[in-house]
């Protein structure tokens, strides 16, 4: 059977292409339309669908010719060319339809062979996706950039935090109107007396085996190799294991330190002369004045009037008026004034064991100065 050609219609619509190229499409077109019915404008348009499939498998000699490079450049010329409006809309139409049902085409044909599909995005998809690639890249290797800084960083909290938890004191304080005790893990135990306070590091060869204290404080120290010192403004006072008190407030009128032990044995030294110590026994007590080199001469005492605001009791020894007036203030946290020096700087010795509350250690007070008193809602005033 004769082959049919294309007629001399069809060959005027593509007239810079070569007729070998034209014969090839028209065979390629004979196998998916019917050219009885195929109209000039259909023609084109799948002429043109055809020609970018040729462009991409090559000519029928293997070879890109340069007459499909002439229509390639002359694409848009050769559309321009159509008889009317209508046919230009319909080619273009046409061109959609035909390069949807080309799409569908590749992607069923890879699907049977059973590869992924490609994905063909639209340049503004494709360039965002480039963009967030890329963006998640730049985060990483910022992060990288950042590890050693977030290190450094980090070191320096946790230096600061050791050196917060080690080198920054613990304290231990009893406000105004209350005690307070303190237990440690080694069974070490400390009273404090209203207005105390102790503090000491955290170090690891000492921990709180070294204390210095302002005010008075009961101690009650297990036996251990390793000493327990306390120290305050003026003295030092070392043990093994025992239980003592010390009294020193550093901001009153005598700024001494006094110690009385209990149990064990103690050993009282100056801040100024520290090998000028000596040694106390249980019933003893001592002191050191503010200038003073070396401690008193150990003498007996009553442990239970030195030890007595420990069950709430009251007992001062020789002591001026100013020293018992600020005890009553730290005790019962009222204010108290004296109302002339004279009488702030007058001893008194009293001792109460049970005294029921500050008016009636104000009148015993009173009692044996022969001073007297006049009481508000904020203070009370000795005259």
């Amino acid at each position: 059977m004769k082959k049919k050609l294309p007629d001399n219609e069809v060959l005027k619509l593509f007239p810079e292409a070569e007729r070998e190229e034209v014969l090839r499409i028209w065979e390629l077109a004979k196998k998916k339309f019917n050219p009885e019915v195929l109209d000039a404008t259909e023609l084109k348009a799948e002429w043109q669908r055809l020609q970018l499939r040729l462009r991409e498998e090559g000519p029928a000699e293997g070879k890109r010719t340069l007459a499909s490079d002439r229509i390639a450049e002359n694409n848009q010329t050769s559309t321009n060319k159509l008889s009317s409006s209508d046919e230009n809309n319909g080619i273009n139409k046409l061109k959609n339809l035909t390069k949807v049902a080309d799409q569908s085409s590749k992607e069923a044909q890879t699907a049977d062979s059973g590869q992924s599909p490609r994905v063909n995005h639209v340049p503004g998809m494709k360039r965002s996706l480039h963009l967030k690639r890329h963006s998640g890249i730049g985060r990483s290797f910022r992060m990288r950039r950042l590890y050693p800084v977030m290190a450094a960083v980090a070191a320096v909290l946790i230096a600061g935090f050791a050196g917060w938890f080690y080198y920054v004191p613990v304290t231990i304080e009893a406000p105004r109107g209350s005690f307070v005790s303190y237990e440690w893990s080694d069974g070490t135990r400390v009273e404090l007396n209203s207005g105390s306070q102790i503090s000491y590091y955290r170090s690891l060869q000492n921990g709180h085996r070294s204390i210095t204290l302002l005010g008075e404080a009961y101690f009650d120290v297990p036996t251990s190799e390793r000493p327990f010192v306390v120290s305050t403004n003026n003295a030092r006072v070392e043990v093994l294991g025992t239980r003592f008190n010390v009294r020193s407030w550093g901001f009153n009128s005598t700024a001494e330190t006094i110690l009385t032990l209990i149990e064990g044995e103690v050993l009282l030294s100056s801040f100024l002369n520290p090998e000028k110590s000596i040694l106390l026994q249980p019933g003893q007590w001592s002191r050191v004045d503010q200038q003073a080199e070396a401690p008193y001469e150990p003498e007996e005492v009553d442990t239970n009037r030195a030890l007595a605001w420990r069950d709430q009791g009251f007992y001062f020894a020789s002591a001026p008026m100013s020293d018992v007036a600020d005890e009553l203030v730290r005790r019962f946290n009222y204010e108290i004034e004296l109302e002339n020096e004279k009488l702030a700087d007058r001893n008194l010795t009293l001792y109460l064991s049970s005294p029921k509350d500050l008016e009636s250690i104000i009148t015993s007070i009173c009692h044996l100065t022969g001073c007297r008193y006049d009481w508000s809602d904020d203070k009370v005033v000795l005259y």
